[in-house]
C-alpha cells in the first residue's frame, strides 16, 4: 500500500478509535490492518489496547499472539496462545500456533519437540483435512524418534497436498532409516537437503546401485570444503566407493589426500592397505595395514587383512600372530573362520594334529560349508588315527560338492 494510503487509513482508524475510546473493535481493526500489511510492530500496541479494554475476548488474545509471533517475540506469543488454548481447547488456531512455535524451537533445543506434540495432535483432531497440521506433526514425530508415526503423518500430509520442502526432506530421512531407498530418492527430489542429508543421499545412491550418482554427490561435497568434518567424511566415502568399483589407483590417491587431512583415520589406512594389496603392492599394503592396526587395535578385520597380506608376503610367523589376534577379538565372522582355518592349516603342516583339529573345528563351526576347512579337518582326523571323524568330514565335503577329489580319495584310503 502507498505511504499516503497507509497514512489515510491510520487517520481513519484513529478517528474511529477516538469516537469510541471504550470499544476494542476499532483497536483490533487497526491492528488487523497493520498485521495484514506486515507491520507487526504497529499492530501489537493496537491489539494490546484492545485486550486491555476486553481481557476476556479469546479472538483478541489470539490476534495479539499472532502479531507477537510475527515480530518473533515468541515467549510473549506463547503466553497469549496458551491463554486461549486453556480457556478453549477446541480453538484450533491456538493449538496449531503453539505446535508450530514449539516445533521450530525444537530445532535449537530438542526438548521443545515433546511440547509441540500434544498441540499438533490436538490440531489434527480438530482440523483433520489440513495438510499443514499433519506435516508439522509428522516432522515432530520424526525428531521424537517415532518413525512409524512420522511416516503415517507425513504420508497423510502428502495425500492432503502438502508440498513443503522441509516435509519432503524429513520424509527422506524417515525412508533412509527404514532402508526404503527408492522412496527416499523420490522424496529428496522435492526436498531441500542439508550437508548431512547429502551424505545420506550419496550412501542411498550407493546402496541402490547408482554408483555414478553417489560419486557425483561425494565429489560435490569434497569440492565444497574437503577440510571440514563433512568434507573429510565425503572424501573417505568417495575412496571406499572407488575401491568397491575396483579403481584402486584412484582410491589410493583419494585416501592419501584424506590421510593428509587427518592422519588418525584408521579406516583410511585400512582401505589404503586393501587397495595396495589388490594391486599386489605388498610392502605398501603391509605398511598401511600396520598403521590401521595401530590406530584401531580392537578391530578384528584390521588384524585379519594384515595377517593375509603378511602371509602373501611370506611373513608366515608374523601372519600367524595377526590371525591369532583376529580370533581373540572376533570368533563369529567369516573372517574369523578363515583365520582359524589358516591357524589349523599351519598346525597341520607341523603335524600338530590336536591343534589342527581344534582350530579347523572352530573354523567349521563358524562356517559349516567351508570346503577347505572341512577337507583339512578330515585330514587332521585321519592323520591322528581317528578314522570315524575323518570319514564324517569327508562325507560332509561330498554332500556340499559331490565328487570332490580330495574327499573321494580320503574315503577310499580309509576303506569306506
Amino acid at each position: 500500500m502507498a505511504r499516503d494510503s497507509l497514512r489515510d487509513a491510520g487517520i481513519y482508524f484513529t478517528q474511529a478509535r477516538e469516537a469510541a475510546p471504550e470499544d476494542p473493535i476499532t483497536n483490533r481493526a487497526l491492528g488487523d490492518f497493520y498485521l495484514k500489511r506486515g507491520i507487526g510492530a504497529l499492530a501489537i500496541p493496537e491489539y494490546e489496547k484492545a485486550v486491555a479494554l476486553d481481557s476476556t475476548d479469546i479472538d483478541l488474545r489470539f490476534a495479539l499472539g499472532r502479531a507477537l509471533a510475527f515480530e518473533q517475540r515468541y515467549p510473549e506469543a506463547i503466553l497469549q496462545y496458551k491463554w486461549v488454548a486453556e480457556r478453549n481447547p477446541e480453538y484450533s488456531g491456538a493449538q496449531l500456533a503453539l505446535g508450530d512455535i514449539f516445533y521450530r524451537a525444537g530445532q535449537a533445543q530438542p526438548g521443545y519437540y515433546a511440547e509441540a506434540r500434544p498441540h499438533l495432535e490436538k490440531y489434527t483432531q480438530l482440523a483433520p483435512n489440513d495438510s499443514k497440521g499433519w506435516s508439522l506433526l509428522g516432522r515432530d514425530y520424526f525428531f521424537l524418534k517415532m518413525k512409524e508415526e512420522a511416516l503415517a503423518a507425513l504420508t497423510k500430509a502428502q495425500q492432503l497436498g502438502d508440498k513443503s520442502k522441509d516435509m519432503y526432506t524429513v520424509l527422506f530421512r524417515v525412508h533412509v532409516e527404514r532402508k526404503d531407498w527408492p522412496a527416499a530418492l523420490a522424496a529428496i527430489e522435492k526436498g531441500e537437503p542439508n550437508t548431512a542429508d547429502l551424505l545420506k543421499l550419496a550412501q542411498v545412491h550407493s546402496f541402490n546401485g547408482n554408483l555414478a550418482q553417489a560419486d557425483s554427490v561425494y565429489r560435490s561435497l569434497v569440492a565444497k570444503d574437503s577440510t571440514s568434518s563433512d568434507g573429510r567424511f565425503a572424501l573417505l566415502e568417495l575412496a571406499k566407493l572407488q575401491y568397491r568399483q575396483k579403481d584402486y589407483p584412484t582410491a589410493i590417491g583419494t585416501l592419501q589426500r584424506r590421510i593428509a587431512l587427518d592422519p588418525n583415520s584408521d579406516e583410511a589406512y585400512y582401505y589404503l592397505g586393501l587397495s595396495h594389496k589388490e594391486m599386489k603392492q605388498l610392502p605398501e599394503a603391509t605398511t598401511a595395514l600396520r598403521q590401521a592396526v595401530a590406530l584401531a587395535p580392537a578391530k578384528g578385520e584390521r588384524h585379519f587383512w594384515l595377517a593375509v597380506t603378511l602371509t602373501q608376503a611370506d611373513s608366515i610367523d608374523a601372519g600367524l600372530v595377526e590371525f591369532r589376534t583376529t580370533v581373540s577379538l572376533d570368533t563369529t565372522s567369516k573372517s574369523a573362520s578363515v583365520a582359524y582355518q589358516q591357524l589349523g592349516y599351519r598346525a597341520l603342516l607341523k603335524k600338530d594334529w590336536k591343534s589342527a583339529i581344534d582350530d579347523l573345528g572352530r573354523s567349521v563351526a563358524i562356517d559349516p560349508r567351508n570346503l577347505q576347512s572341512l577337507i583339512w579337518l578330515a585330514q587332521a582326523y585321519q592323520n591322528s588315527g581317528d578314522r570315524e571323524n575323518a570319514a564324517k568330514y569327508y562325507r560332509k565335503v561330498l554332500e556340499i560338492q559331490p565328487g570332490e577329489p580330495n574327499a573321494t580319495k580320503g574315503l577310499k584310503t580309509l576303506g569306506f
